[in-house]
This record gives C-alpha cells, sequence and structure tokens, in this order.
C-alpha cells in the first residue's frame, strides 16, 4: 500500500502540472492566419517588424515600417526574426505563449515567495483564467513578453532579497534591461525593484540599479530616434495632453461601461480590483512588510502607464502592466479564503478544496478559449466580436504565395484592381485582406507607415485602380484583381 505521504506527493505533484493545462488550449491558435480581427494593425506591425529586422538587422531601425510605432526596440519581434525565416509566418504567436507560460511560472514564484504555497499554486491558474491576459498569450503583441520580462526580474529580486544570493541581483537587473528593450514602459518595474533594495538599505545598489535603468530606457529613446514617425505612444502622454482630459465623460465613461465582453469586461475588472486594493496595501505596508511594499509598488508602477497617457487609456492594452498585481492579489485572497473555509469547517479538507478551485478555473480557462479565442460558433457573437481573423484568409495567403512565386520584392511591384475601397476607414482597409497579402508574400513594408486612404486624401499606399483602368504592365510585376471576396492574381 503506497504511504500517504507518497499519495501527497504525488497530489501536490498533479496539482502544479494541472495549473498550466490552459496552454493547452492556446495551442492550436498558433498557426492562425495574420492578423486577427481585435487590433490588426498591431499584429501587422508586430510582424513587418520582424520581417524588416530578418532583412535589416542593422538599418531596420533607420526606417519605418507598417504601422510601426518608436515604443521601443520591439524584442518581441526580434526573437520571432528568426522563426519567420524558417517560413513560420506566425512566429510572433508562439514567441508571445513562451513568454505566457515563462510569466506563469515567474508569478507562481512571487507568490510563494511573498505570500505562501498555496497561492503560488494559485496565481498561475488565476492569471490563464483570465479573458484579459489570454489575449496576449497568442496574438503577435509585445504584451506578453512584457509580463513574462518584468516578473521574472521582479521574481529574481525576490530570491535575491530571500538568499542573498548575487546571482539573483545580476539576473533581476539583466531581466529588466531587457524588457525595457520590449516596449520601453517595462522600465516601470524599477519601482518594486528598488522598494525591495530600499527595505534593505542597499541605497547604492538602489541607486545603481535605477541608473542602469533608467539609461537602457535612454538608451533605447535615442536608438528609435533614428526613425521618423508620424505616431508614437507620447503623443497621449498627459504633458501633451493636458491633465484636463481626466474629468471628460469618454475618459470615465470607458470604466463605467456596464456591456458583458469577457475580454473588455475583464480589462476594466482589473481597474476595478486597482482601487480597493491599492488602498488595502497601503494600509499594510505602514509597517514596511517587504510582501506589501512590492505590492503596492507593483500596482503604483502598473496604474501609472493609464495615468500617464490619458489619451490612450482607451486602448486595452495599456493596463497590462496591471495583470500581475492584480493576480498576485487575487491568489493572496483566495489563499486566504480556502484557509479560513478549511479552519471554519473542519470536515473541509483544504488540500480538496484547492484542487477544486484549480479544476474550475482550468474548465473556464479552456471554455473560454475554445468559445471566444478559438470562436466555436463563428456566426455567432464570438466572431463579430472577438478574435477570429478578418476577411478570407485563404484567399490572401494564396495571392501572397503567388506574389513571392512572380518574384515581388516590393509594395511598388504591385497593383491592385477592382473592389479595393480606397476610401475606406483605417480599420476596414485591413479586414479587406491586403496587408495580409503582403504578410504571405515576405514583401517589407519599408517606409509605408499607413495602408488605405486617410480621409480627404489620395492613398499613399497601394496602387488602387478601378476594374476598368488600364494597367501600366511595363512598371509592375504583379496585379490582385478582387471582385467581391474573390482575390485573384496575375503577372504584369
Amino acid at each position: 500500500m503506497p504511504s500517504v505521504k507518497a499519495n501527497n506527493v504525488l497530489v501536490s505533484r498533479i496539482i502544479r502540472y494541472l495549473r498550466y493545462t490552459p496552454v493547452v488550449f492556446v495551442i492550436p491558435l498558433l498557426t492562425r492566419p495574420i492578423a486577427i480581427r481585435y487590433s490588426p494593425a498591431r499584429e501587422f506591425a508586430g510582424y513587418f517588424q520582424a520581417l524588416s529586422f530578418l532583412r535589416d538587422p542593422i538599418t531596420s531601425f533607420s526606417y519605418v515600417v507598417l504601422q510601426e510605432s518608436d515604443a521601443s526596440l520591439h524584442l518581441s519581434s526580434m526573437v520571432a526574426a528568426p522563426i519567420i525565416g524558417l517560413g513560420y509566418y506566425e512566429a510572433g504567436r508562439l514567441v508571445s505563449l513562451l513568454a505566457a507560460i515563462l510569466a506563469s511560472v515567474a508569478i507562481a514564484s512571487i507568490a510563494t515567495d511573498i505570500f505562501d504555497n498555496r497561492a503560488g499554486l494559485l496565481a498561475p491558474v488565476l492569471l490563464w483564467a483570465n479573458p484579459y491576459f489570454i489575449r496576449y498569450t497568442w496574438g503577435i503583441f509585445p504584451e506578453a513578453v512584457s509580463i513574462c520580462l518584468t516578473s521574472a526580474a521582479l521574481a529574481t529580486m525576490i530570491k535575491y532579497n530571500n538568499s542573498g544570493n548575487d546571482q539573483w541581483y545580476w539576473a533581476s537587473l539583466s531581466l529588466a534591461v531587457l524588457a525595457v528593450f520590449n516596449h520601453g514602459w517595462e522600465a516601470i518595474i524599477l519601482l518594486p525593484l528598488i522598494v525591495i533594495l530600499l527595505i534593505n538599505r542597499e541605497w547604492g545598489r538602489a541607486t545603481r540599479t535605477s541608473i542602469t535603468i533608467i539609461a537602457s530606457l535612454g538608451f533605447v529613446t535615442a536608438i528609435t530616434s533614428l526613425q521618423s514617425l508620424p505616431a508614437n505612444t507620447m503623443q497621449y502622454a498627459v504633458w501633451n495632453t493636458g491633465v484636463g482630459i481626466y474629468p471628460t465623460e469618454d475618459w470615465l465613461g470607458r470604466w463605467l461601461d456596464v456591456s458583458f465582453i469577457p475580454f473588455l469586461f475583464a480589462f476594466r475588472t482589473h481597474m476595478y480590483i486597482t482601487v480597493p486594493a491599492l488602498i488595502i496595501w497601503t494600509w499594510k505596508a505602514r509597517n514596511f512588510s517587504t510582501s506589501a511594499c512590492v505590492m503596492l509598488g507593483l500596482f503604483i508602477s502598473g496604474l501609472s502607464i493609464p495615468v500617464l497617457l490619458p489619451g490612450g487609456v482607451n486602448h486595452a492594452y495599456y493596463l497590462w502592466a496591471l495583470i500581475l498585481p492584480v493576480t498576485l492579489t487575487a491568489a493572496a485572497a483566495l489563499s486566504w479564503i480556502i484557509q479560513l473555509t478549511g479552519d471554519t469547517l473542519r470536515s473541509v479538507d483544504v488540500q480538496s478544496i484547492t484542487i477544486g478551485v484549480i479544476i474550475c478555473c482550468v474548465v473556464a480557462s479552456g471554455g473560454y478559449i475554445l468559445i471566444f479565442e478559438g470562436s466555436i460558433g463563428a456566426s455567432g457573437p464570438a466572431n463579430t466580436n472577438f478574435a477570429t481573423p478578418a476577411g478570407s484568409p485563404t484567399d490572401d495567403i494564396r495571392a501572397g504565395e503567388k506574389l513571392q512565386n512572380i518574384g515581388v520584392e516590393t509594395r511598388h511591384d504591385v497593383v491592385f484592381v477592382g473592389d479595393w475601397d480606397a476610401n475606406a476607414s483605417f480599420v476596414s482597409v485591413y479586414r479587406e485582406g491586403a496587408p495580409r497579402i503582403f504578410v504571405y508574400s515576405k514583401v517589407p513594408m519599408r517606409g509605408t507607415w499607413h495602408w488605405g486612404a486617410v480621409p480627404g486624401a489620395k492613398p499613399t499606399s497601394p496602387t488602387l485602380l478601378n476594374s476598368t483602368d488600364a494597367v501600366n504592365r511595363s512598371t509592375c510585376k504583379a496585379i490582385i484583381k478582387k471582385s467581391g471576396d474573390s482575390v485573384h492574381v496575375e503577372s504584369c
């Protein structure tokens, strides 16, 4: 007969692996065509940044690609670049998933070290049950890498705090610097890192850490200044828009919206949790408890993005830095509730409750991914409100592959003829599939930031002709014709 101790070890191992099982449901999404319906411009930007880095590792920082911003050097796209070179166009999805897995491991470590083992078991599964986080686990966006690197930087700094081993400190500093190279705003992780060092009265190391991370941000800013970009996140900054935006109906209404779309509801919930959590952790931090001070630092740093970017708060992804503190707070609260339940109802086994909660979260996560992210029942609301690919991706992919066979090298080699709407709105142009054709042709978008027509202006790209217009075949390599939903490619 196996011993009770052996059974407990087996159960413990099952729990530890079970909390990561939602990853399985995301894997089928890794081959979804670029771009998904949610924020297609950002997916195109991520892909073409990676493609430009693959083609021009150095000079790619001197020109802009489709919808690129100068937020940072886009580490996530750099990592995806060699994988795209192997023929996996959706490499950014794999990068996001791997980053999400590492982020969940880091968050488990943080929860275990600053709270308890039960919180460490619950934190990853709560993370994967969060619709707001799930979207970034497979989208071609930088947020998963941002969450991964900032979480890992904090986890290793906590390890340094607990062990005194300098290797953990240098690992933390390296991860924080690397994070800045992804999207710039990751520099906010400096606050909780400094909090840990200051609590231990390591004044010199706290100063050097601050200088290093700030200098890294300055270096990244200098590199990205080589590009002449028409848009960047700083255009939303409070020093450009002024503080008067805060009391407006538009800004406040974002948080008062009562519509139930899981992704956006989860987005708003992060702010709902942040307000009382800030009060609670501020109260707990009055005695300089390390865990409370770290949590307070995390919330303040995460909240700084939507506060400093008031015009950009309408972009849901600006709350990404609140995912870590909200998840940790939820894990700590749930761990306390489970223990309280076990103490109150002595007939209830605490471990059984923990397993039950984890199973419920896994089921909820899997169901959400299948229904909304995977869009089972695509004729229903999942198709219109969530992340399904837009347009007719099969035709677009075939058209892109044919452009490769024809030998198209730049966007100037292509003429679009037929039902391509030159006056379509910014988003609908993306959903027509034209940029997707260039994705699967591996034609770089060098020097092209905007696609389609700006209201009142002529299209900047591509060359658009009516079906009755004559095509000058001496100046092009390929013609892409669209009739209704049908797309056809022919050589000039």
